[in-house]
């Protein structure tokens, strides 16, 4: 990794988009190799829920499925439901260096004393809401109380 140290004389300093990759780093077998590490799980992928669908899900077995997710959807009564239709991504500016905060230096720096074994793996999950934008989509969801208060 290159990085470019800064002076405390330089003026102005712009942000700058890094190019796109060209190639993409795989840092984790596949799923499908690992799955057999660990007890029989279900994995769930959500889409969009539009409320105007003419298809029904048909995972009705499955709690997590896409059928319980659009019962979640549909037991909410929506008036002048919409989709997002903004976005946050905004052109870099320069900004004069007496107005920035320089971070400290690093201090803790990878130390190359830890060696794990050849064939450790290290498994990570994790499940989040979005709380506020986007509702509906890629599986994003309203916060239940914001939910009930709406009713």
């Amino acid at each position: 990794m290159l990085r470019k140290l800064f002076t405390q004389t330089e003026t102005v300093r712009t942000a700058s988009s890094i190019p796109a990759p060209t190639a993409t780093t795989t840092y984790a077998p596949p799923y499908a190799s690992l799955s057999s590490l660990v007890p029989d799980l279900t994995t769930t992928q959500w889409g969009n829920w539009y409320p105007n669908a003419t298809i029904t899900p048909t995972d009705t077995a499955n709690p997590y499925g896409n059928a319980s997710w659009s019962a979640l959807w549909n037991t909410i009564p929506w008036v002048n439901f919409t989709r997002g239709i903004y976005s946050t991504t905004v052109s870099p500016t320069p900004v004069p260096t007496s107005e920035l905060i320089l971070p400290p230096p690093e201090y803790n720096v990878p130390e190359t004393c830890y060696y794990f074994p050849k064939d450790f793996m290290l498994g990570v999950a994790a499940a989040a809401v979005q709380i506020e934008g986007a509702i509906a989509d890629e599986g994003r969801a309203r916060l239940l109380t914001k939910a009930e208060r709406d009713c």
